[in-house]
């Protein structure tokens, strides 16, 4: 089957991140998007979809937006984008960097304009940031015409948004659920989840494809790159996730110190930071576990640890240690504290039935309980027989 259309699928670049305060790490973020945009370059697509985020905030530095617009004016397909929660204007009276590269012609602006041809409809929509402000916001959009997919054309809808979907594993962290977007698209094309993710959807196909570099520890061993997208003559939807090879490598080390003294936590660390040390790496410490009774966690010096990294472009200590907590002190009910405690529950209990009589109800249940545990069983029968003399059953006493 001849392909009818190519595109690319990327999201979150966060282009101008300065991570850890580090240079080294912005330009990290800017190689990363020089990376795809070489690749997309090789593809030839038809146009570009980005998904949100393209920059890390709505005004970054004059040197970020100039690398950025040197990439993408590199490419001649046209890059469509949508903003993130990063990129997106806080004030709308002084917007974004993404409103002058829109009327500079460097990206279309799906927001304001959907790309549409002879073949393909694509449209958008703006962040919300909170899961308020889009059900606050979204029924006024959701009517609009241009919103709504062409007949006899590949429609795409692109977004940076969580979606409310298990197997994505937000753990309730959302903004959209799957209903609320609208039905007819064959591409819905999302960004804001920093991993790829692939699957039907409302007839079509739902697609995340993560982002490009790791804007935090936790996200460095899931890959980094983004979809490539062949349509074919019947609609087929076929994608190809393409990976970039060229990043900042993560080293997370987890360590569990408990039951050692803080003064002894560094001679045990330092061991495993200097058999990690590697050339240009971002190491991470992840300090684990409880300490011995009388210590705290401000005792550990993680200034001092550094100093056995010596190759590492940066080490990232988070001191995760939990503070000795004594369990707390179980009153124990003894002797007549006890016995007075029950009666009273008892006593409770028997007022429905024994009225006035239910204290004295109670305590004979007590006396019985304590011949009967001893196996003092005449002393019980003798209890007995004394206590129904005067009320011999309890239909007697309730008549």
């Amino acid at each position: 089957m001849q392909v009818e259309i190519r595109f690319v699928h990327a999201a979150d670049a966060h282009l101008g991140y300065r991570q850890y305060g580090l240079y080294e790490r912005l330009m990290d973020f800017t190689r990363a998007f020089e990376e795809f945009i070489e690749k997309t370059r090789e593809l030839e697509p038809d146009f570009i979809l980005f998904s949100g985020d393209l920059f890390d905030n709505p005004h970054p530095s004059n040197p970020v937006v100039a690398d950025a617009i040197r990439l993408i004016d590199s490419v001649k397909a046209p890059f469509l984008v949508v903003p993130g929660s990063h990129d997106s204007p806080y004030n709308a009276a002084v917007g974004s960097v993404l409103m002058p590269l829109a009327e500079g012609r460097h990206i279309w602006y799906l927001p304001y304009k959907p790309y549409e041809n002879e073949r393909v409809f694509v449209c958008g929509i703006r962040n919300f940031r909170t899961r308020d402000v889009f059900k606050k916001n979204w029924p006024s959009y959701r009517v609009r015409k241009d919103l709504k997919p062409r007949e006899g054309k590949f429609n795409g809808f692109a977004f940076h948004q969580a979606l409310n979907l298990p197997s994505l594993g937000l753990k309730g962290v959302y903004e959209v659920e799957p209903y609320e977007l609208p039905q007819g698209f064959n591409y819905y094309a999302g960004g804001h989840v920093h991993k790829p993710f692939k699957t039907s959807f409302k007839g079509g196909v739902l697609v995340y494809p993560g982002a490009l570099e790791t804007t935090e520890y936790r996200e460095a061993k899931t890959p980094k790159g983004f979809f490539y997208v062949e349509v074919e003559g019947d609609g087929e939807v076929k994608t190809e996730y393409i990976r970039l090879e060229r990043i900042r490598k993560f080293k997370i080390l987890e360590l569990d110190v408990t039951g050692v003294k803080p003064s002894e936590i560094e001679e045990k660390t330092g061991e495993v930071l200097r058999e990690a040390d590697e050339e240009n790496v971002v190491l991470v410490l992840l300090l684990k576990g409880t300490l011995p009774p009388g210590f705290k966690k401000a005792q550990i010096d993680t200034a001092r640890l550094k100093r056995y990294v010596k190759k590492a472009l940066y080490l990232k200590i988070n001191n995760e240690l939990k503070e000795f907590e004594a369990p707390a002190k179980v009153e124990r009910l003894e002797g007549e504290k006890l016995v007075e405690i029950v009666e009273g529950y008892l006593k409770d209990e028997f007022k429905g039935v024994f009225g006035e009589k239910a204290g004295d109800y109670a305590r004979f249940t007590i006396q019985l309980i304590r011949l009967l545990a001893e196996r003092r069983v005449n002393e019980a029968n003798t209890l007995i027989d004394r206590f129904y003399g005067v009320v011999k059953t309890l239909e007697d006493y309730e008549s």
